[in-house]
């Protein structure tokens, strides 16, 4: 039935419509208009422009949809891709499911690019982390294995891309001297990556070392940079140098739960949402509020504006501007204040400090006048000190 249609595959079947072709042995056209099925066992159910070519790939209807990993499914939608094998994109439109068991249910313009990661909907997300989600919203990220972002917008859950050394690098100049630091490459071969930051020393024309500032984040692995010569105050072509980079991932296993802008980099790392606050430190969280920063390890902030807890075990329930910077230190809310010290708690009020003073960093002059003790002895406090005041 139909018209113009082609069935030229073993035992393959096209049920009516036009101008559909079933060339995959045992593929499939339902009906609908220029369809075709390539793939072995392959299926179009209708629709326009739509094609299988993966081994036992389906698309249920849509138009200019394409199934072309193994056991890969587009439902419906338009201009969707569904690449990897067992891949599956439910419907909405300019989707791509590119990796193995990788899906996105619908929306716009979403991305699941990571092993069995997942984009529910909304438009323009990426899960590109294995095992990564992203629930919905607007142009969220979720770029470490196993984070999750339930909403909101421009939220990210990981960082990819992050250099963490070069190798390959090539200086052909022969003049420039001194130390350049906060050089940005003037290129790179992906075009992708940004916010890298380098150091380079040079003396009498050879180039002595190479340091990373800020790795950046987006970068691809074997990336090229060039860092034109004029950086270094040479000759562009002649005073070039260029490197070869690898990359990494931070923050796997983070979650963001929604808000707007936020950043959960380290491990284990979650923002609940509120607005440009970030998690980096590893096990670090922050509930909410906004432009809050928890970087140090297992530190929590509650929520409130501009709070810092930046060392390990440090909490800040709230307040403004407020920053526990002493490991186990706390600051419960209130306003400017800060909690420096180890151990170190202020309640709330406003302009508080508590510091540790008297701290011993090093010693000198040691005197010991045996001659038979042998081993270590940790844990060890002082009988006595001459000012009789210290402690701890």
């Amino acid at each position: 039935t139909g018209n113009c249609n082609t069935a030229s595959g073993n035992l393959s079947t096209v049920g009516g419509g036009y101008y559909n072709t079933a060339s995959g042995c045992n593929s499939t056209v339902g009906g609908g208009n220029s369809n075709t099925t390539s793939g072995n066992g392959s299926t179009v159910g209708g629709g326009f422009v739509n094609t299988t070519s993966g081994y036992l790939s389906t698309i249920g209807g849509g138009l200019f949809n394409t199934s072309s990993g193994c056991y890969s499914t587009v439902g419906g939608g338009g201009d969707n891709t569904s690449s990897g094998n067992y891949s599956t994109i439910g419907g909405g439109r300019c989707s791509t499911a590119s990796n193995y068991s990788s899906t996105v249910s619908g929306g716009y313009y979403n991305t699941s690019s990571g092993n069995y990661s997942t984009v529910g909907g909304g438009q323009q997300n990426t899960a590109s982390g294995c095992n990564s989600t992203v629930g919905g919203g607007y142009c969220n990220t979720a770029s470490g294995c196993y984070s999750t972002i339930g909403g909101g917008q421009l939220n990210k859950s990981g960082i990819s891309g992050i250099i963490d050394s070069y190798f390959n690098e090539s200086y052909t100049g022969n003049t420039l001297n001194g130390t350049f630091s906060n050089i940005s490459p003037s290129s790179s071969s992906s075009g992708l990556g940004t916010g890298a930051d380098f150091e380079f020393n040079f003396s009498g024309g050879t180039l002595d070392s190479i340091s990373i500032q800020v790795g950046g984040s987006n970068y691809v692995n074997n990336d090229t940079l060039t860092f034109d010569g004029t950086l270094f105050g040479g000759v562009s072509g002649v005073d070039d140098v260029i490197l070869q980079i690898n990359t990494t991932t931070t923050g796997n296993f983070s979650t963001i739960g929604g808000g707007c802008s936020n950043t959960a980099s380290g491990y284990y790392s979650t923002v609940g949402g509120g607005y440009c606050n970030t998690a980096s430190g590893d096990y670090s969280t922050v509930g909410g509020g906004c432009y809050n920063t928890a970087s140090g390890g297992e530190s929590t902030i509650g929520g409130g504006i501009r709070n810092t807890a930046s060392c390990g075990d440090s909490t800040v329930g709230g307040g403004s501007n407020n920053t526990a910077s002493g490991r186990y230190s706390t600051v419960g809310g209130g306003c400017l204040n800060t909690a420096s010290g180890c151990y170190s708690t202020i309640g709330g009020g406003i302009d508080n400090k508590t510091v540790t003073i008297g701290v011993i960093s090093s010693t000198n002059n040691p005197i010991y006048s045996g001659s038979t003790l042998d081993g270590s002895f940790s844990n060890i406090q002082p009988s006595s000190t001459l000012s009789g005041l210290g402690s701890g």
